[in-house]
Formats: structure tokens, sequence, C-alpha cells
């Protein structure tokens, strides 16, 4: 019998009282197990601090980080890094924001096509929104599968912003920049490096909240005088740089 495979949730927590049960629930539901829960606490100033400990009180498959304020990055980081105590290295990864919320088979589905198409990765679509659950619209699912070298050369183009899991190995030696924005722009080529094939799927497993007063909205809001706006162009000059020294076209 094949061993079922842990998947860890790492969810960065600041300013999300409002949404944080409705996260947290939403991974509790997941129909696959095992899995575990960890709940970064980055310096959160409301009363997500102790919504975290309540939810790891009431479940031992939930695990808390409490930590000074550092940013998504630097909470992302953390995560890994208890992670990375205790999984084994064909478990998986996943990363929620806190505001969003997954389907109940999000995990079911994502194992289910990493072990049938051998891939070291998968990515999902989002539906986007500012709803409490997910709408019944409903696309025929389509599968691609790529080698990550295709992926990262872009013969194959997806979405950035897709949610993904990762086998644990990709991200073993990958940590997220502190201080940037779209953080996932400068690591996530990285991952797949370490990977051999990625399969993609168009099935929203991924709600995407749309709130005041989240990380885009600000940015969106701030973009003309924002000291961030040109990650995204640092992140893809690393990119190139990474992929030469590595002897890619």
């Amino acid at each position: 019998m094949r061993k079922m495979r842990t998947i860890y949730f790492i969810v960065p927590v600041y300013k999300v009282e409002k949404y944080l049960r409705r996260c947290g629930d939403s991974v509790l539901k997941q129909t696959y197990a095992p899995g575990r829960l960890i709940l970064v606490d980055d310096g959160s100033p409301d009363g997500c601090p102790e919504i975290c400990d309540e939810y790891a009180n009431e479940n031992p498959n939930i695990d808390v980080i409490h930590k000074q304020n550092g940013g998504q990055a630097d909470a992302r980081n953390a995560g890994l890094d208890f992670v990375f105590e205790a999984a084994d290295m064909e478990d998986y990864i996943t990363f929620l924001d806190s505001d969003d919320f997954l389907r109940p088979d999000y995990a079911k589905r994502m194992v289910e096509l990493c072990e049938t198409y051998g891939c070291d990765m998968a990515q999902c679509a989002y539906e986007k929104g500012s709803g409490d659950r997910f709408s019944d619209r409903a696309e025929k699912p389509r599968i691609e599968v790529a080698t990550c070298e295709d992926a990262l050369l872009g013969y194959t183009l997806k979405s950035i912003n897709m949610l993904k899991l990762y086998k644990a190995r990709l991200l073993k030696d990958v940590r997220y920049p502190k201080g940037v924005t779209n953080e996932e722009e400068f690591t996530t080529y990285r991952a797949a490096y370490n990977g051999d094939r990625i399969v993609f799927t168009n099935e929203k497993l991924y709600y995407y909240y749309q709130r005041d007063g989240s990380i885009m909205d600000v940015l969106a809001k701030k973009l003309k005088n924002n000291p961030h706006r040109f990650d995204w162009l640092d992140a893809y000059k690393e990119r190139i740089e990474f992929l030469t020294k590595e002897g890619k076209p």
C-alpha cells in the first residue's frame, strides 16, 4: 500500500481576525488526511494570536508559531524552518493566505494529480471575489503536464498566482526574500528547478478573497509612488541570471 504523504499548510497570520477562522476551517475540512496546519502569527496586534492558540489547543494537527512582525515572506520562512524539522522530503507543502480559503477537496485533488502524472508540483486555478463560498459554476477539468524546464523557459506559461502544491524537497533550500512584494516571483522558479515535472489544472480549488486593506489592495491603490512597484522586474532579472548560470538558454 502506498504511504499517505502529509500535507503541511503554512498560513502567515497578520491582522485577519475577521477571516482567520474561515481560512483555518477550510483546512480542517479537507477530505485528504494526513495534514498539518502551521499558523504563523507574524506579531499580529489584533485577536489573531489568541485565535491561533485556540485552534492549536483544540486540534493536535495544528501548530502555532508566534514571532515578531517581519512581513509575509519572513512568516513563510519561519513556517518552512518549522516544517523541515519533521517533514519527509516526499511530503507536501502549500501556502495559504489567511483571508483566503480552500475547497474541501483541494488537497485530495492536488495530491491525486501529482501521483497520477508523476509530478513534483501541482498548480490549480482560483476563484476571485468577496464572497464566503465558492460559486456553483464549474468548468470542464483541463489538465496539462510539462517538464519543469519547459515551464521555466516559458514554453508553458501559467499564472504565478495559481495556488501551488510542492513536494517538500523542492523547497528545502528555498527561502523567500524579505522586504519585497510578490515574493513568489523570486522563488517559484527555484523550486521548480529542483523538480522534474509539473501538472496544471484549471479547476478552481482556491478562493482568493478580495478585501480593502489587503496587501495587494494597498499596493494597487499606491502603485504610482510605491517603492516596491518594480519588484517584479528585479525578480525577472534574478530568474534570468539564475537560469543563465545553470546553463539554460
